[in-house]
Formats: structure tokens, sequence, C-alpha cells
């Protein structure tokens, strides 16, 4: 049986993902639309951070995503506030970020197993 966890949780710890996805895009009634699709180029960095907040959390695991589609590039900043416990990875609170400056933030009252 591997150790728990078994992936990068210390802070300075980071990794990183490069590949592509695609989008499909309809719309039905009232306004119906044929369906469009399009691909874009997603690169992402996950960078571990030291951190005490809320209360409980030891590590904010920063993900910044951007994908490149033909017309538009968007970038996502999200934050996990998450501890490693002997027995658990937890999550405190999700902080998410987009690049037009709209923010949602999802603090839990019990910390959820991961």
């Amino acid at each position: 049986m591997a150790a728990f966890p078994p992936h990068p949780i210390g802070a300075g710890d980071t990794f990183a993902y490069t590949g592509t996805e695609q989008v499909t895009y309809s719309q039905t009634a009232p306004c119906a639309q044929p369906s469009s699709a399009a691909t874009a180029s997603v690169n992402a960095t996950v960078t571990n951070y030291a951190t005490s907040s809320p209360a409980g959390a030891t590590t904010d695991q920063r993900s910044v995503e951007s994908d490149a589609f033909p017309t538009k590039t968007v970038t996502t900043t999200t934050d996990l506030a998450v501890a490693n416990t002997a027995s658990a990875y937890q999550l405190f609170q999700t902080k998410t970020t987009d690049d037009s400056g709209n923010v949602t933030t999802m603090t839990y009252a019990s910390p959820q197993q991961l």
C-alpha cells in the first residue's frame, strides 16, 4: 500500500499540465442555435504555498490555468486551502478568480475529505 498522500502537497512543490480541451456550445429554445465547437490549448501550473487560513488549512494549492482558444485566452486562478493529516487529505476552502475579476469562494463548515 502506498504512503498517504500519493501526490505533492508540501510548500514549494509544483507540477504542471499541458494539453488540449474541446468545448461544445449549444443553445436550446426559445433561441435555438446550431451547436458549435472550439478547441483550446491548456496550460496549468499548480504550486503549493504554506498557509494557516482558514483555520486548519496548512497549504494553499494554487492552480493557474490558461485556456487559449482561437479568438480569446481565458485565465483562471484557483486556490484550494488544504491539509494533509495522517489519515486524510482535507479541503477547507476553494476560491476561484477568472481574468474578468469574477470571484467564487466556497468555505466548508466541516473539512471535505478528498
